[in-house]
Formats: C-alpha cells, sequence, structure tokens
C-alpha cells in the first residue's frame, strides 16, 4: 500500500499537496483524501509522506505500599481512572491508554501510561493543564519512583 500511496503522491504532488492544504483546518482523524479507487484517512497518508509526526508520551511508575490511605491496587486503578478520564478533558490527547502491571518483578513498574500527542506543544499543554496538574498531585503523593520517556515519530 505505501509504494501505491508513494507512487501515486510523486506522480500527482502538486494536486496532493492542495488537497492537504485545503483540509489542514479540519480534524485530522475525520477527514480522508480519496485517490484513484480508494480513501484514505489524512492523517495516515500525511504519516506516509512525511509531513506529519507525531510525539508519543510514556511514563511509568512504582507506587508506594499504602499512600492516601489506600493499598496500591487501589491507588493504581485510581491513577487509570484519573488519566483515562483526560481523552475527554484535553483536546490535545490524541490517545491515552492506561495499564496496570499484571506481572511482578523487582525490574517492572506499577503503572504505565501511553499518550500520543501531535506536537511538542500539545504535550507541553497537556502537561500544564489544570485537569492534568490536579492529578499530578495524587500521583506524586502515592508514587515513589517515576520514570519517563518522549519521543518522536
Amino acid at each position: 500500500m505505501c509504494k501505491v500511496l508513494c507512487s501515486y503522491y510523486e506522480n500527482h504532488k502538486n494536486e496532493v499537496i492542495t488537497q492537504i492544504f485545503e483540509k489542514i483546518q479540519e480534524k485530522r482523524e475525520k477527514v480522508a483524501i480519496v485517490l484513484p479507487e480508494r480513501a484514505i484517512y489524512l492523517e495516515k497518508f500525511w504519516r506516509i509522506i512525511g509531513l506529519l509526526h507525531m510525539i508519543k508520551h510514556i511514563v511509568m511508575w512504582k507506587l508506594k505500599d499504602v499512600a492516601e490511605g489506600s493499598g496500591k491496587m487501589v491507588n493504581a486503578r485510581k491513577m487509570k481512572d484519573l488519566l483515562e478520564s483526560l481523552k475527554g478533558k484535553i483536546g490535545e490527547v490524541k490517545h491515552i491508554e492506561v495499564g496496570i502491571n499484571s506481572v511482578k518483578t523487582d525490574a517492572s513498574a506499577d503503572v504505565v501510561l501511553y499518550s500520543e500527542f501531535a506536537c511538542m506543544k500539545d504535550l507541553d499543554i497537556y502537561q500544564n493543564h489544570p485537569e492534568h496538574v490536579k492529578i499530578v498531585q495524587f500521583v506524586r503523593e502515592v508514587c515513589m519512583e517515576r520514570r519517563v520517556v518522549d519521543y518522536e515519530i
């Protein structure tokens, strides 16, 4: 599929770029470009031709055995619920999921956050958003260790 799309792009570059810039103000996940005999979502097409990047933000925490009057598993579930609720509250969050570890080892974390943003600016908006800041206050009370990786694709 990529070879077909890239070949089409090379042969119709001006037309495709015009379509892209006409659609740029619309919501990326919902916009499709119609190519001969098929349609693809604009966001996927932008990635294929290298016009769109994404920021992935991954955080892992080890939790205290007891904090805020609750045990580790109760606090892990609360963190999961709170963090996943941000998807509907902060528009810059493109994707968010939170996992609770099910295999315990000395090296494992208890909770992991995986989230996606369109750009570093959106990640910064997310990190400074009042709803996120409230959750961070709780997380700081219940966690004893945190690791984070932010990278662009």
